[in-house]
């Protein structure tokens, strides 16, 4: 044939491989314009490398869905407490004490907390589980498995937890300052 019908060479190298072996191969194709040289090494770092880039960009993502999700919660909770000064003030007028009016708020938030963390545990394990299956489905890409971010989603989960009891003590001294008929007649 006239022309070489090669596209690439690959070339393996024992144990004994070193970046001496590396400057030989490429020394002998400095002059030869049309060839040229990848480095499995090389290649693999560069990956790696974008790859850290693409991790730290979604758990970016994660961490403002995050923020959004307890800024709601928290919205949420004050929104709910507001909305129910009178009811409150009218339970409190006819025996409702401190320590139930807490334990009461507890309790409500605390199933709140806990069914809307179930419901996007569930969704979002699920989603990320069925999009990593597609993902994996990919030429090139059939490395990406799903691993359930256990870690995260405990820190998460405390950090929710803390800013329930937070917003509880919040709500309750709040409320505390006025008096029962100040919040039934909401004065």
């Amino acid at each position: 044939m006239n022309e070489n019908s090669n596209i690439s060479f690959e070339i393996l190298s024992d144990k004994g491989y070193s970046f001496e072996t590396d400057n030989a191969l490429k020394s002998l194709i400095q002059n030869e314009e049309r060839l040229s040289i990848v480095i499995l090494n090389e290649e693999i770092a560069y990956y790696k490398s974008i790859f850290h880039v693409i991790t730290a960009v979604l758990y970016a993502f994660v961490a403002f869905i995050g923020i959004f999700a307890i800024v709601n919660l928290i919205n949420t909770i004050i929104t709910n407490a507001l909305s129910r000064k009178k009811e409150i003030g009218i339970m409190q007028a006819v025996g409702l004490d401190k320590k139930q009016f807490r334990l009461m708020l507890r309790v409500e938030h605390g199933v709140m907390l806990i069914g809307s963390f179930a419901i996007s545990l569930l969704i979002g394990g699920y989603g990320g589980y069925k999009l990593c299956n597609i993902i994996s489905n990919i030429g090139g890409l059939s490395f990406v498995q799903y691993q359930f971010p256990i870690w995260q989603i405990a820190v998460y989960f405390m950090l929710i937890v803390a800013v329930q009891f937070t917003l509880t003590a919040f709500l309750d001294r709040s409320m505390s300052k006025q008096s029962v008929v100040e919040r039934i007649y909401q004065i």
